[in-house]
């Protein structure tokens, strides 16, 4: 007898998706951040490289924004 109804299978799918867009995208841009800061020094941080932390930080939230719209979209829905 399996342990998981088949019909959750295309819900565990998504997910998985999920948590590896989460992971594997936004959770090692938001790091890539943090180090850029950590490694910057105990000083004030120049334009250069606040600018870029600052645009790895909104391109992270808009990844965000766009996987949060997705599943937030009913199965079949298509468009925006």
């Amino acid at each position: 007898m399996p342990t998981t109804d088949p019909r959750l299978a295309p819900l565990l799918e998504e997910r998985a998706a999920v948590s590896r867009a989460l992971h594997d995208d936004i959770g090692q841009a938001l790091t890539a951040a943090v180090l850029e800061l950590q490694f910057s020094g105990t000083g004030p941080v120049d334009a250069e490289t606040r600018d870029a932390v600052v645009a790895e930080l909104k391109a992270a939230i808009a990844r965000l924004r766009d996987i949060s719209l997705r599943l937030a979209k009913p199965p079949g829905a298509t468009g925006g």
